[in-house]
This record gives structure tokens, C-alpha cells and sequence, in this order.
């Protein structure tokens, strides 16, 4: 079987990166998901991706969370995350990089969403 080592995703967006938990050898399981920056230092996920990454970092299959993405200027960008918040029961998850990731931020409205 061959084990996927690169974080480059196939094709990046612009206000997405690609998350992944970073295995431990000889574990090959690894958990993927997709990330929307949301300001500066913060991503959005679905709560069960992190919950599936703590799961794995507290097994020691896997030593943290990384991202892969474009910056403002379209060139390819990575880095490390940490978990700040998981909402299970809501289904969504903030990671927190350790300074300015770089990749545009989402505009969020004030506003309620259409029914």
C-alpha cells in the first residue's frame, strides 16, 4: 500500500486549506479534512475531524495537525494547528495556527441566515 506523505492537495481555493493529522510511523492512518480561515489565526472544520485528530494525537498514531494552502498572493503555504474549540454536538471545530497563516479569511455575515 502506498502511504500519501505529501500535504499538497490536488487543487487549493482560495479561503480553504486542507487539514491533516501528521501519523506517527508505522500508523498509516491518517485524518483529513478541509479548513476555512476564518480571520487571521483561526480555521472552521467539522468537529468530527478534530474529534477524529485529538483521538489520534491522544493514541500517539499522530504527533499534531497540519494545514496546506494558498496565501493572499496564490503561492502554496503550510503549517501547524492546534485545537482551540470543538462544538460536538453543533458538528464544528476552530483550529488555531501559532501566528498569521496568511490565507484570506472568509467574510461572515452579522446578518441571520435565509431560511
Amino acid at each position: 500500500m502506498t502511504l500519501k506523505t505529501d500535504t499538497t492537495p490536488t487543487k487549493y481555493f482560495f479561503h480553504t486549506v486542507e487539514v491533516k493529522s501528521i501519523p506517527i510511523p508505522p500508523n498509516v492512518r491518517i485524518v483529513v479534512g478541509t479548513g476555512f480561515a476564518i480571520d487571521e489565526i483561526h480555521f472552521l472544520t467539522a468537529g468530527h475531524v478534530c474529534d477524529s485528530m485529538f483521538s489520534s494525537i491522544m493514541t500517539e498514531n499522530s504527533s499534531g495537525i497540519e494545514f496546506a494552502g494558498l496565501d493572499r498572493k496564490g503561492m502554496e503555504i503550510k503549517g501547524i494547528l492546534t485545537i482551540d474549540k470543538i462544538d460536538i454536538k453543533n458538528d464544528i471545530c476552530m483550529l488555531e495556527s501559532d501566528g498569521p497563516h496568511g490565507v484570506i479569511p472568509l467574510t461572515i455575515s452579522d446578518g441571520r441566515p435565509f431560511p
